[in-house]
């Protein structure tokens, strides 16, 4: 993450990749560093960093005396598109297995 801290990306969707390789060349591991709002950074094994589908959602801006909704168009790598289709899917299920399943709650067990 510290070499990925200090490169500049200014714009909505703009993103660097760096890749890992063994001593044959082979990619092991690839990290990506995405500016949306904010700087994200994701880390994978698999997957690429060739286009992907563009990120659609609208936002308001301020024009003038009142405000006007635009529809962005964010370009985003496949592994970030990946993520982000998964990422809910994931977060659902650990949500499942925390609170509904409680799967990860002590039972307390008083000796006899």
């Amino acid at each position: 993450m510290s070499t990925l801290s200090v490169v500049t990306l200014e714009e909505q969707g703009e993103n660097v990749a760096y890749t890992h390789k063994t001593a044959e060349g082979v990619a092991e591991m690839i990290s990506v560093l995405r500016v949306d709002r904010e700087r994200r950074y994701f880390i994978f094994a698999a997957s690429c960093t060739l286009p992907g589908t563009p990120w659609d959602h609208v936002r308001r801006r301020q024009v003038g005396d009142h405000s006007e909704r635009i529809l962005l168009d964010v370009p985003q790598p496949l592994v970030v598109e990946t993520y982000y289709q998964y990422c809910t899917q994931i977060e659902h299920h650990n949500r499942c297995r925390q609170e509904d399943l409680r799967r990860e709650h002590e039972l307390k067990v008083h000796p006899i």
